[in-house]
């Protein structure tokens, strides 16, 4: 299995091999548009069947995603 760890996707190639995707705020330093625009390539990814994980702190990104977990003090909600 092959596993992709992104910090910030405007600097990562995406490719299709990967099974795994790791996202830590993945549209923390971006204007909203070009988030979006991150976020629309993650769904497309995720409906083609690969994993997709998500950090954020951003409630609109976490709205976007199929499953959330909440974490808070170290425990998950």
């Amino acid at each position: 299995m092959q596993c992709l760890f992104a910090s910030n996707v405007t600097r990562t190639n995406l490719y299709s091999e990967y099974e795994i995707i790791l996202a830590d705020e993945p549209t923390g330093a971006l204007d909203s548009k070009i988030g979006e625009e991150i976020m629309k390539v993650f769904l497309k990814l995720n409906n083609q069947g690969k994993t997709v994980i998500i950090v954020t702190h951003d409630e609109r990104v976490a709205q976007m995603c199929g499953r959330t977990i909440h974490i808070k003090d170290g425990v998950v909600q």
